[in-house]
């Protein structure tokens, strides 16, 4: 993820309040998914 993209859709997945996508799972995890476009918001429906 670029500095960039951190910046804008970093999340503090385990609470300890920083983003640390190289040292917490949860922080990359949480971060990468923040970061990818919502389904939903191209058209896909929950049918």
């Amino acid at each position: 993820m670029p500095p960039d993209d951190i910046l804008e859709n970093g999340v503090d997945g385990d609470g300890d309040g920083r983003v640390s996508l190289n040292t917490s799972a949860p922080d990359a995890l949480m971060s990468e998914q923040n970061a990818q476009p919502s389904g939903l918001a191209h058209g896909w429906t929950l049918d």
